[in-house]
């Protein structure tokens, strides 16, 4: 009796010191502001929700903000129904207050909606708390004692601006990290990741490392950390002062090894819909877009991605095994432009890099090659041709999973065809996007999103 009494006041002290074991979850961030989605019904909710559990996705990170937001009238009720649309299903939704969109958050509107929510079904809570998020408010950080003391929320910021810096996360259970991009010329090497107070100094090396991580997880202690995780970076968009890209080559496969390793508490997906800066997983929505990004993401879906989550969600949390068979798939992501200026296309004012990091010119970051992941049961080989040359070996398949190869086009351009053989015998057998050195449908602009697509072994093709 005295041993159980022991241990519920061991679990009881560790739940509410925000020290709780618990299972690992991954959420996608889905953005821009939930207000932006007005015209959603909950069934478009549903929709979303449910292509999410598909890949594996444990909830979503519901991003609220922007101007002059009428949180009544504008973002409650798609707040209502995304959590009617979960109701019951098992999916999770937490709120991600969006301070860099809305800096006027107040302590009676962030504790008001925080305690409309935390009794819901489809709440994520850690341990027996309610989570809350943010994208950046270091500067109202001191806020949260209160509304902590209102809500009883878990408080897990994102204040990657001030990484570092104890005194922002005095209030602080956990941690969000949005470092998921990085940063240096493509094949030059670049100055070590560092873990700094200001973003402004932050520089990595030309392939994402997993250093800022561990310095998070180091800062953090025994409290969770939340990697950030995402699979490209594009923007041009000249009226907000976002003309830039960063590395996409390698980095998804490269951020969930690292969650593979590292083994952090949580991991969140940037983003499930951030149409805008081209690092969407979720379906291609024009009512969802900002105002000029349907330039670069019109006809470049992202779907393919969600492909591959199964197998690395399950890798991360440990639920895979010997016994474990994979729906075997090919799926591609690259450019449909070289990087490169030539003929009518040009990057335009695009640069690689933001602007507090060096820019350099677009085509030194952004690399002229296609990542193609293979998931696949047993070994396998790759062979690649491009604008209808002789079918180059590109490597084998050895693990039971995702395989990821980088396959250089070396500037040329045309129809990307893919053959996976075993054994002698072609398995898949199929052709892609297109690589273009025309850009004058987009008036000359070299278009630096991904495209994605897929090929599964029953024969189906799909450019998702």
């Amino acid at each position: 009796m005295q041993f159980l009494k022991a241990a519920i006041a061991l679990a009881f002290a560790l739940r509410t010191s925000g020290v709780y074991a618990q299972d690992k979850a991954v959420f996608a961030h889905f953005i821009p502001q939930v207000g932006n989605v007005q015209s959603f019904q909950e069934s478009d909710w549903a929709q979303n929700i449910q292509l999410a559990q598909q890949a594996g996705i444990d909830g979503f990170a519901l991003n609220i903000g922007g101007e002059n937001i009428d949180t009544s009238t504008y973002t409650q009720p798609q707040l209502d129904n995304a959590y009617n649309a979960a109701q019951g299903t098992g999916f999770k939704l937490f709120i991600s207050f969006d301070y860099a969109a809305n800096p006027s958050f107040d302590i009676p509107t962030v504790s008001g909606l925080i305690n409309t929510y935390k009794g819901k079904d489809a709440q994520y809570d850690y341990g027996t708390r309610p989570m809350a998020s943010t994208f950046e408010g270091p500067g109202n950080a001191g806020d949260w004692s209160t509304i902590k003391s209102n809500t009883g929320a878990f408080f897990c910021p994102d204040y990657t601006s001030e990484k570092g810096q104890a005194s922002y996360f005095a209030n602080a259970d956990c941690a969000l990290s949005w470092d998921v991009w990085p940063v240096g010329a493509n094949g030059t090497a670049a100055p070590t990741q560092s873990f700094e107070p200001s973003i402004s100094v932050l520089t990595c090396s030309t392939d994402m490392t997993d250093s800022i991580d561990t310095a998070w997880q180091s800062f953090l202690g025994s409290k969770p950390y939340m990697m950030g995780i995402s699979p490209w970076f594009y923007s041009n968009l000249p009226s907000l002062g976002k003309t830039w890209t960063w590395r996409g080559k390698e980095l998804f496969n490269e951020r969930w090894q690292a969650a593979q390793q590292l083994q952090p508490q949580l991991v969140e997906i940037i983003t499930w819909n951030d149409f805008g800066e081209s690092h969407y997983i979720g379906p291609l929505n024009a009512a969802e877009e900002y105002p000029g990004s349907s330039a670069w993401v019109d006809g470049m879906p992202h779907d393919a991605y969600r492909l591959l989550l199964p197998a690395y969600i399950a890798a991360y949390k440990g639920t895979n095994g010997s016994s474990t068979h994979y729906a075997e798939d090919l799926v591609y992501a690259h450019k449909i432009n070289p990087a490169a200026n030539q003929g009518d296309c040009s990057a335009g004012d695009v640069v690689g890099n933001a602007p507090y990091q060096a820019p350099v010119s677009a085509a030194a970051v952004s690399t002229d090659a296609i990542d193609v992941y293979l998931l696949v049961n047993s070994p396998a080989d790759l062979s690649v041709s491009i604008g209808g040359g002789a079918a180059q070996p590109v490597g084998t398949a050895n693990v039971a999973g995702v395989n990821y190869f980088s396959v250089p086009t070396n500037g040329a351009t045309g129809a990307v065809a893919y053959t996976v053989t075993r054994n002698g015998d072609a398995i898949m057998s199929f052709t892609g996007a297109t690589i273009s050195g025309d850009c004058s449908a987009a008036g000359g602009q070299i278009n630096f999103n991904a495209i994605t697509g897929s090929y599964s072994e029953s024969g189906a093709s799909s450019r998702k």
